[in-house]
This record gives C-alpha cells, sequence and structure tokens, in this order.
C-alpha cells in the first residue's frame, strides 16, 4: 500500500503505511526505502538520510538501489558532485542499471558536462530504449549542445512511445524553434496545451513565441493563462504589459504595470514601459518624468532618447534639445536620423539653443 501511495504522489500517506509495515517486520529493508522516498519528498532530508542506511543494513535492498536513492538525497541536498559520485559507486555494483545511468547524466547535466550527460544517456537507452523520460532528457541535453535535430529526433521517439506527454511536446516545441520552424513549434506548443490546459509552462512556451512573432494580441492571451497559474510573477505580468502596449492596449498595459511597481516600486523596464505608454497617450509631463528617470547619459536606445525629447518639448523644457541631440546621434543615416535632427532643430528654435 505505502508504494501505491508513492505512485499517487501521496507522500505523508505513503510514510505512515511505512512506519506501519517496519512496525510489523522491522527486518524488511524494503519498508525503510519506501519511507526514505517519502521523506525525500517531504523534504525530510535527515529522516530520508537514517532510513536509507537503515535499509541498506536490512534484507531485500540491492545496493545499487541504495545508491541510486542516495544520489537522489545528495543532489536534493544540493552536493551533486557526491552524487555523481554515488552512482559512479552504484555503477561498478551494477553496470547494468538503467536509472543509475539516467540519474548520473542528469546530475552531470545540471554540473555543466553535456557530454557525459548525452553518454550516460544514451547508455541508460541502450539498456532500455522504451524509457520515454530518458528520450526526454536526452532530447533536452543534445537541443542545449547545438545538436538540435538529434534533440528533435529524441522528442519524436518519446511521443511515439508516450503520445500524452505535454513536456515532450514542450521540447519538441523548442527544438523546432531553434531550428527556424515557428509554424510548426507553435502547433507542438499547441498539442502541449491541449494535453495539460492547466501547465503553466505549456502556456509560457506558446506565449513566448506568440510575442516573438509579433502577435502581440494573441501572446497577450497567452500570458494571461499563465498568469492564472502564477499571479504573483512579476516578470510575466510585465511581458504581457508589453504585449498590450504594443497591441496599443494602452490603458490595460497601465494597469499590469502598475501591479508589477506595486510589488516592485522602481523596477526600471515597468517604469520605462510606463513612460512610453504615457508618450502615445500625449500625457506629456508623466511620460517625461518616467523616461527620464530610466535615461542614463550611455543610454543606447534612440528610440527612448526621441520619446523623452518629444515628451520635453511638449511641456517647454529645454532638456529637449539634448535628447534630441542624443536621438541624432544613435540613430543610423535615413529618416529616423533626419526626423531626430528636424526635431532638435525646432526645440533650439522655439525653447533657445
Amino acid at each position: 500500500m505505502a508504494w501505491a501511495h508513492i505512485v499517487e504522489g501521496n507522500h505523508r500517506e505513503a510514510a505512515r503505511c511505512a512506519d506501519e509495515a517496519i512496525a510489523l517486520a522491522p527486518e524488511m529493508g524494503l519498508a525503510y526505502l519506501c519511507r526514505a522516498q517519502a521523506r525525500l519528498e517531504l523534504g525530510e532530508f535527515a529522516g530520508a538520510d537514517a532510513d536509507l542506511r537503515a535499509a541498506k543494513e536490512r534484507k531485500g535492498v540491492a545496493s545499487a538501489g541504495y545508491r541510486y536513492w542516495r544520489a537522489v538525497l545528495l543532489d536534493r541536498e544540493g552536493k551533486t558532485d557526491e552524487a555523481i559520485a554515488e552512482t559512479d559507486v552504484g555503477l561498478t555494483e551494477a553496470s547494468d542499471w538503467g536509472d543509475l545511468h539516467a540519474a548520473r547524466g542528469t546530475y552531470l547535466w545540471k554540473k555543466g558536462d553535456l557530454v557525459g550527460a548525452e553518454g550516460a544517456f544514451a547508455r541508460a537507452l541502450d539498456l532500455d530504449p522504451f524509457d520515454a523520460s530518458v528520450h526526454a532528457l536526452r532530447g533536452g541535453v543534445l537541443s542545449q549542445a547545438g545538436k538540435v535535430t538529434e534533440g528533435l529526433a529524441e522528442y519524436d521517439e518519446e511521443i511515439r512511445l508516450e503520445p500524452d506527454r505535454a513536456e515532450a511536446q514542450m521540447g519538441r516545441g523548442s527544438c523546432l524553434e531553434k531550428l527556424g520552424r515557428a509554424d510548426d513549434a507553435l502547433a507542438a506548443y499547441d498539442k502541449a496545451v491541449a494535453l495539460a490546459p492547466e501547465d503553466a509552462n505549456a502556456h509560457s512556451y506558446r506565449a513566448n513565441l506568440l510575442y516573438h512573432l509579433g502577435r502581440f494580441e494573441e501572446a497577450a492571451k497567452a500570458y494571461e493563462r499563465v498568469l492564472s497559474k502564477r499571479p504573483d510573477d512579476n516578470d510575466v505580468r510585465l511581458i504581457h504589459a508589453k504585449c498590450l502596449y504594443e497591441a496599443s492596449k494602452l490603458d490595460e498595459a497601465l494597469g499590469e504595470i502598475e501591479v508589477v511597481l506595486t510589488k516592485e516600486p522602481g523596477k526600471k523596464n515597468a517604469v520605462r514601459l510606463r513612460g512610453m505608454c504615457f508618450y502615445f497617450m500625449e500625457r506629456w509631463a508623466e511620460a517625461e518624468r518616467d523616461l527620464g528617470a530610466t535615461i542614463t547619459p550611455d543610454e543606447k536606445d534612440a528610440t527612448a532618447w526621441f520619446m523623452l525629447g518629444a515628451s520635453a518639448f511638449r511641456v517647454g523644457d529645454r532638456a529637449s534639445i539634448e535628447a534630441f541631440r542624443k536621438a541624432e546621434e544613435l540613430y543610423p543615416a535615413g529618416p529616423d536620423r533626419d526626423r531626430a535632427r528636424a526635431a532638435r532643430e525646432e526645440a533650439e528654435r522655439k525653447l533657445g539653443g
């Protein structure tokens, strides 16, 4: 019964059932191992460590199995190097234990050893080619290593083995994005959302791609779904505000920006975006205030300088002259630079050079 609760994710109940099993048969190591797993998931690391040691000393627990769970514990405690060493020891005892190879690959990946991680995942798949989770891991490390086509093939195999995995569609979509196949990537993210409508990550992948494609209204709606799952994520709320701004929904954008600034007063990119909203709403004094608060002398954004100059000019501030001059310097030769020059010259005439 305890193992069933582990599978269901009911770790508190699993620990309780393991307690009962240990009381009835204290010599059986599997009950300690089960309780160790439950305690790991509950964040009770000291208790998990004690149970693992007890399991090792009793009947029914293979040494490699102990090594595997000991490595999991060490990694959860932030001791990834020690976790790798533990898997190495386990593999000297049972080189055909695929879970140990997969765990070793995961820890190597975490340490940035992409070559070692890919090799470990490949070995795990040699032992069990039908493990969809390991295909996903290998796909991720290959994609990160720049072997995107090979990574895509791993995600395709994961989907073939387990068609209902939303994470596989996210990984597949990410690879397709890197290959420049935006429409196919979006289709993959749509499938991920359909498979896991409550998964914020699925909506986030889809929203990010829509944003980068310039489909701002659709992206805004997708980010709303992310925020329904992560209402306290200020970074997502700010990019949602940016989508609304790009879609010319300025009042809605301002509302989102104010939420961000309530939580993080003075957040520079939020204040800058608020100033840009005020600019297009022709609220010149507020635009000058916010843009001026975020633009430093070494600012390289020519458009920000131009907006500041235009806002300052409308309220009769001679600072507009220098702002237009900066925009003129930063814009490449062409219509934008000509427009900045003309604005500067007009400001000099009307406000004094």
